[in-house]
């Protein structure tokens, strides 16, 4: 065996799919859990995570692929109930779910049905007393016992469990033998042994004609593909195929009954119309069908790990089957028998006895479409048409991913076996190694690539977005497989003989969170580190060679620049470097390291000036202080300096010239005249410095009046921006770039630019400012620490400004 191979009877839990985070007792592979110990997981499930079909399974590294043969597996659902809310300035991308439109006209949702495939490689050994080598050595099969030294017609015979008698030891069917019951391309096709949908073998499901159903299909196995198909039963007729049908035995003998009774055929496939991919809702349907370009009887392609929700409907009454279709011969890794992409012959995983119901005519893909259509009259029409056309983009839980930034490097992630070694890179997995250090919030691109075989691409925690697949032509060039539109351009798929390249039609700009990588082919992948940090995995999904070594860690850290990544180094001090700790309205995990070596928050830089408003200053900051933030009131030059109006003078003990990069700025309002001043200066000096701080902030942000100054500096030129409403019109006055939001809202986000109304929304603004630094539980925590929760005694309405209250500004421009 594999060196990191064993300990089977240790373990973890790894939630796949959800975005949640990797340390501590949360979706942490790197524990270890030993017999006989209790360990209590906690897994905090944000607010904006993506209603979907997730699943969980054991992830100790050796023993893996072990424990999830054995059946350590389960299915995760996360529902949704978001409604479908129209785009605004303050919320450009809603959070919808596409829970929410699937019910009929009375409001019922659809029914649903879990599909959990699971290849549970059970064996009976011989396990005769005083055995060479221990016990677990010897598989009973159809031509004898099977072990390590065993000739190829035995090690490719079908298991079997013989009645154990006193001259003749047989266990029972157990999970016991790396090597013999798991390391092998072809093991899962010859063994005989049925996919359970589960943990029944070829079950019996009733389902009324014309009813649209959900289908969850999460492949819980380790190694084969299943290419699903729905075909409907021929010869068709009245007789119940189920009752009646000779598929019994194992599957050798199955074989010819099977291919009689479940014959696919452009008359008999039943099309899936796939809404759903890993658990994220697609933002276009998929049909899965006879496709009329190339003759091909497409199959829903599950590798391991894959999720896949699909809408289904049986147009009339009868008895249909549930493929794992058949490999072309190509496509299999030994020609002579099946493995990896798929079974030598196809296998029935379950039954479908159709009865009662309401038969469908036509098109199935119109009548489904027409379905929603008809169940969602308050979808506004573009949307609802849209939904009935098969445009699930509202529904989808993210946008395409902007590229890195300039002079990112592109990662790697190329699988190979050069036997013994499983490799990532040409590395084994060593879990003392950190393989990958990225920084959080940011965004990589990663080209995948595999060698010698296929092999399954899996990361832990963040979702990448598909960007391009590529394959070597006759010339030796990369060439994309798709079009502009992200259709399949068909010359590629329907001339690759082994039919790889349509495994990847229909992922063009999908997210997901595993993905097979075909031998040459080469997948290049987006994704960002959204909001976790810790040390988590990526590796191939193919269990057993992650078992092998095929596995390495990512690190994500706050802060690449600093020391440590900014998780912090030995010996440094428990607290903040101020001495303060205020209990439990503190958050370590905001802290992150100097380059000099200390802990500091994130840091908050506001710039001040005569005549700045108080409580634009003074009430962020004492929510940002509550955050543990590190902020700083900074001026084009340091001393003294006076709030607006009555207000008290105040010192400002750092200029402009002695700032550091802050994580995010925050500029206040303020006298108009102070304004007008700063904004016709002609050494630009503040909004220089605002235009310096822009480069490699976080976060831009203004309050009431600020975003003139915001607006004067040429960052808000294109984006959606609020103010206090008597200075509304001064952005189609002065800054016409600048999209002004609709209605009076307490504040706006449009990308990193975040902009508030009048001075008491500065408050509501600073809570949304420290949820995206820091996350909704730390802003909760401000928000009870501050007992922030507004309820005015008086209701008034906001008016109108008729002009802007800068006449002394001069338009961009202008002559200074």
């Amino acid at each position: 065996m594999p060196a990191l191979v064993g300990c089977f009877n240790t373990t973890n839990l790894h939630t796949h799919g959800l975005h949640v985070s990797p340390a501590g007792n949360s979706d942490n592979v790197l524990l270890n859990i030993a017999p006989q110990t209790k360990f209590p997981y906690e897994i905090n499930i944000p607010n904006d995570h993506p209603a979907g079909t997730f699943w969980y399974h054991a992830h100790r590294h050796g023993s893996t692929a072990v424990q999830v043969a054995s059946g350590a597996s389960g299915v995760l659902v996360v529902k949704g109930e978001r409604p479908y809310t129209p785009p605004s300035p303050q919320n450009p991308k809603p959070i919808a779910d596409i829970d929410t439109v699937l019910h009929d006209v009375n409001g019922a949702p659809f029914k649903e049905q879990l599909f959990q495939f699971q290849q549970i490689a059970y064996a009976c050994f011989a396990n005769q007393p005083n055995q060479p080598g221990g016990p677990w050595q010897q598989i009973y099969t159809t031509l004898g016992l099977y072990n390590a030294n065993s000739p190829a017609n035995i090690a490719n015979a079908p298991w079997t469990c013989p009645l154990a008698t006193s001259g003749n030891p047989v266990s029972p069917g157990v999970v016991e033998n790396f090597g013999l019951q798991l390391d092998s391309s072809s093991i899962w096709d010859t063994n005989g042994r049925f996919t359970s949908v589960n943990g029944i073998v070829q079950p019996t499901l009733t389902v009324p004609a014309g009813e649209i159903q959900r289908w969850r299909f999460v492949h819980a196995g380790i190694h084969d593909t299943i290419n699903i198909q729905l075909v409907r039963a021929t010869p068709v007729g009245t007789t119940n195929l189920i009752a009646t049908s000779a598929l019994s035995g194992n599957r050798q003998q199955q074989k010819a009954d099977l291919l009689a009774a479940c014959n696919a055929s452009t008359g008999t496939l039943i099309p899936q119309f796939e809404i759903a991919s890993d658990g994220l809702t697609r933002t276009k349907l998929r049909t899965v069908h006879a496709s009329q370009v190339g003759g091909v009887l497409e199959s829903n392609y599950m590798q391991p790990g894959y999720r896949s929700d699909v809408l289904v409907v049986f147009p009339s009454d009868g008895d249909y089957c549930l493929l794992n279709q058949a490999a072309p011969k190509a496509e299999r890794v030994s020609n002579g028998n099946g493995g990896g992409q798929g079974p030598s012959t196809p296998q029935l995983l379950a039954y479908v006895h159709v009865r009662g119901g309401q038969p469908v005519t036509g098109d199935l893909q119109a009548y489904v479409g027409k379905a929603l259509y008809d169940a969602n009259p308050t979808l506004p029409d573009a949307v609802r048409t849209g939904l009935r056309d098969g445009d699930l983009q509202p529904w989808a839980p993210f946008e395409n991913l902007a590229p890195p930034a300039a002079g990112s490097q592109q990662q790697q992630a190329a699988f190979a076996i050069n036997f013994p070694a499983f490799t990532v890179n040409n590395a084994s997995y060593d879990p003392d190694v950190v393989n990958f250090t990225r920084e959080v919030n940011t965004t990589d691109d990663w080209m995948l690539s595999a060698q010698g075989e296929p092999h399954i691409f899996h990361i832990h925690v963040n979702p990448f977005q598909v960007i391009d697949v590529t394959t070597t032509n006759t010339n030796g060039q990369q060439i994309s497989i798709y079009n502009p539109d992200g259709t399949c351009k068909p010359d590629i798929v329907y001339a690759d003989k082994q039919q790889l390249a349509n495994q990847y039609c229909g992922m063009w700009h999908t997210f997901r969170d595993t993905i097979i990588v075909e031998n040459n082919y080469q997948i290049r992948v987006r994704t960002r580190y959204d909001r976790y940090i810790g040390e988590y995995v990526l590796h191939c999904h193919i269990l057993d060679h992650e078992d092998a070594g095929m596995m390495a860690n990512i690190a994500i850290v706050p802060d690449l620049n600093a020391p440590g990544g900014g998780l912090g180094m030995a010996g440094m001090p428990c607290q903040a470097a101020d001495g303060d700790t205020r209990g439990d309205a503190r958050r370590p995990q905001t802290l992150i390291v100097t380059k000099q070596g200390g802990l500091r928050a994130m840091k908050i830089g506001i710039p001040v000036y005569d005549g700045v408003d108080m409580l634009d200053v003074a009430g962020p900051f004492e929510m940002f202080d509550w955050a543990d933030f590190d902020v700083e009131i900074v001026a084009a030059k340091s001393g003294m300096k006076r709030f607006r109006n009555r207000g008290f003078p105040f010192e400002v003990a750092k200029s402009f010239a002695e700032c550091t990069q802050y994580d995010a700025v925050w500029i206040p309002g303020g006298d108009p005249d102070a304004l007008t001043e700063i904004i016709n200066d002609p050494h630009r000096t503040y909004v220089q410095f605002l235009t310096g701080q822009a480069a490699g902030a976080k976060y831009m942000c203004s309050v009431c009046e600020g975003a003139m100054l915001f607006a004067a500096s040429g960052l808000l030129d294109d984006h959606w921006a609020t103010t206090h409403w008597a200075f509304l019109e001064c952005f189609p006055t002065l800054f016409p770039k600048v999209k002004v939001a609709d209605g009076h809202p307490r504040f706006v986000l449009d990308r990193n630019r975040l902009t508030g109304g009048g001075i008491s929304a500065g408050l509501d603004e600073a809570l949304m400012l420290i949820t995206l630094l820091g996350g909704t539980e730390l802003a909760r925590e401000v928000q009870q620490n501050t007992q922030y929760y507004p309820e005015p005694p008086v209701r008034s309405a906001i008016p109108a400004a008729p002009q802007c209250p800068l006449p002394g500004v001069k338009p961009p421009g202008a002559s200074q």
